[in-house]
């Protein structure tokens, strides 16, 4: 067992209720007590690191005296950690007033006798204090790890800096799901990436040629590759279905999709390329793409890349997510059998430190990513160091307006569907409906019966509309999430039961009325099968509530005034809009793409691909005036 010790870095309540924590306080402290109870359990001493204002010894840093803030005052509740962090009686507190707990010189006492040669930090913030630790540790001659999932910051992309720099010379960022091997085999080595490099020089050298090429060259090897999807679809249903739990019904639409789509990039890429259009303007491509993509949709979100990329003659280096991996590896062999030239689609496998590698390297030229949040600050920093375009995709904390002139039976139906099938885990899923209070028990009832009736179960039964959620680390943090929903004062109501077979990860689907809007139910993508109602008391104020989140991908109202329709057209603030359907799924040749924080760059698909595949380059040319 590794000599390690885990810092609890500012865990306390003064510092985790802001509002602009990412991610939330609640999945903050839940992660920390799950790496507290893995270090307890396995004997790993413990260190509670705090802020201590003394009221009578005001040492205060100098911006908290000139911000007049007083925080953290010793014996008050705001000092104090939540109960879930609570230290037992044999684990030390050390106390501090500015960034880093080593400057009280007992922490450095007290590793020396634990005979400690690695920290793990967690807590907050992650660009501040828990930075300053990781480098005063660093300095001090100790290994360093962070723990991915039980650490925040309310600058996020300051976050995303101190992650890439940390990263890149000293620390080790893992997860909780991680953690015990971590401290078993802490000293061993992590392997290379020569591979990325190998795959981005073979991407640089097939790009030069692949400009070149005709675009009925293009056409026909995008028109292979769907043909090889098509003709692999019960291998890659069956991988969906065992890999991630994929209703087959889900899975099948998935590769259905396919052929339509890359025929509209087909069509989309022919108009915008076309040179009689404007002799003036060229749109030239930009070599090397990044391509990242999450697991959820592992062909339809991957092609829908990959496919923009070659229509506009780049080439691809491609990181699927690990989770998906072999059904990557399927498509992969799909493309492969379309007989592209050498290099042209290259696809690398790892984490999120794969990610970061290849999206700093200097032979990519774009990137584009779907993922979460915190993965597009991270995407953001690394791109922005290079000035390199960045297209990110973030997912959604999407909303339906259900106002009471609309056939409420219908509606209920429509958003139980968005919202429960696959599990919720689509970037468009309906998260939240908003109801008139003057309707909401009729509406609630008809959504809890559409609920109920949705095929709940086996995702490899073609009736399966519901299945399980992707792995146990997802149901544990859907269930812990559900619970502080409901200590919170949220009403959680289930409504089906989940299957007991253990060899799948089951959350049932569930209901939370909340009625405090700044719940973390309400705020947080949950990306799972859970359906949040909220009551509106006015048209003014269900549009407050549909933008009164910080993500912005879909919304959808369901009402009979064209006048209500209007408003919601006005002043929805998201980059898909939806009338009388749920905010579930998209179609291929629009534009899809978020506002706030659930996009960054251009939209995906349609007219936005050449903003985002291509370079413009103006021509002026004296001679052309004879």
């Amino acid at each position: 067992m590794t000599s390690a010790a885990l810092l609890l870095i500012d865990l306390q309540n003064d510092y985790l209720r802001a509002r602009a924590l990412l991610p939330a306080a609640g999945s903050i402290v839940s992660g920390a007590a799950s790496a507290l109870h893995i270090c307890r359990d396995l004997g790993i001493p413990v260190a509670h690191c705090r802020t201590a204002i003394d009221p009578r010894d005001d040492r205060r840093m100098p911006h908290w005296k000139r911000d007049g803030r007083r925080d953290c005052v010793t014996g008050s509740h705001g000092y104090a950690p939540p109960p879930p962090l609570d230290p037992l009686e044999n684990e030390r507190i050390f106390h501090k007033t500015h960034f880093s707990p080593f400057a009280d010189p007992d922490l450095c006492s007290w590793l020396a006798d634990e005979r400690v040669s690695t920290v793990i930090l967690a807590g907050v913030h992650l660009h501040a204090c828990v930075r300053a630790a990781a480098i005063d540790a660093y300095e001090l001659g100790f290994e360093v790890a962070i723990l991915d999932d039980a650490t925040g910051s309310d600058d996020p992309l300051h976050a995303a800096s101190t992650r890439r720099y940390l990263g890149s010379r000293f620390a080790r960022f893992i997860s909780n799901e991680k953690l015990e091997s971590f401290l078993r085999h802490a000293g061993e080595v992590a392997g290379g990436h020569e591979n990325i490099a190998d795959a981005i020089s073979s991407a640089r050298a097939a790009a030069i040629s692949w400009r070149t090429s005709s675009f009925d060259e293009r056409a026909a090897l995008l028109e292979r590759i769907a043909g090889a999807i098509v003709d692999a679809k019960d291998e890659l249903v069956e991988s969906m279905t065992l890999e991630l739990g994929k209703p087959v019904s889900s899975a099948s639409a998935e590769i259905a999709s396919i052929p339509p789509l890359i025929s509209a990039v087909l069509t989309n890429a022919h108009h915008a390329l076309d040179p009689s259009r404007n002799k003036r303007v060229r749109f030239l491509p930009r070599g090397v793409v990044a391509a990242i993509t999450p697991w959820n949709n592992p062909i339809s979100i991957s092609l829908g890349k990959i496919a923009p990329a070659l229509a506009f003659g780049n080439a691809v280096v491609w990181k699927p997510s690990p989770r998906a991996s072999r059904s990557s590896s399927l498509i992969a062999r799909c493309i492969h059998s379309a007989e592209p030239p050498p290099g042209l689609v290259t696809i690398i496998e790892g984490g999120d430190r794969s990610s970061e590698i290849l999206m700093a390297a200097d032979g990519v030229d774009a990137v584009t990513i779907t993922g979460s949040e915190a993965a597009g600050r991270s995407a953001q920093d690394l791109c922005g160091r290079r000035m390199l375009p960045l297209q990110a995709e973030l997912g959604g904390n999407n909303a339906a307006i259900v106002w009471d002139d609309c056939n409420l039976r219908e509606a209920a139906t429509l958003t139980a569907l968005g919202a429960f099938e696959f599990a919720g885990q689509r970037c468009t899923a309906n998260r939240r409906i908003i109801v008139p209070a003057s309707i909401f028990d009729t509406f609630l009832d008809h959504f809890r019966s559409g609920a109920a009736a949705l095929p709940f179960g086996d995702p490899a039964d073609p009736d399966t509309i519901i299945g399980p959620v992707v792995s146990a680390s997802s149901a544990s943090r859907l269930e812990q999430l559900l619970q502080r929903a409901k200590d919170s004062g949220c009403e959680v109501i289930p409504v089906q039961e989940a299957p007991m077979d253990e060899q799948r990860a089951w959350v049932a689907p569930h209901v939370v009325i909340a009625d405090d809007p700044y719940s973390e139910i309400v705020q947080e993508e949950s990306f799972g099968p859970i359906a949040v109602i909220q009551k509106a008391e006015s048209w003014e104020n269900a549009l407050a509530l549909l933008n009164g989140v910080r993500q912005g991908l879909a919304a959808a109202v369901f009402t009979a005034s064209e006048e209500r329709q209007r408003s919601f057209l006005e002043l929805a603030e998201a980059g898909i809009l939806k009338i009388g359907m749920s905010t579930a799924g998209a179609d291929l040749d629009l534009p899809f793409g978020g506002w706030k924080h659930s996009g960054i760059g251009p939209p995906e698909h349609g007219s936005s691909d050449r903003e985002f595949y291509c370079r413009t380059q103006s021509v002026y040319d004296g001679t052309a005036r004879g």
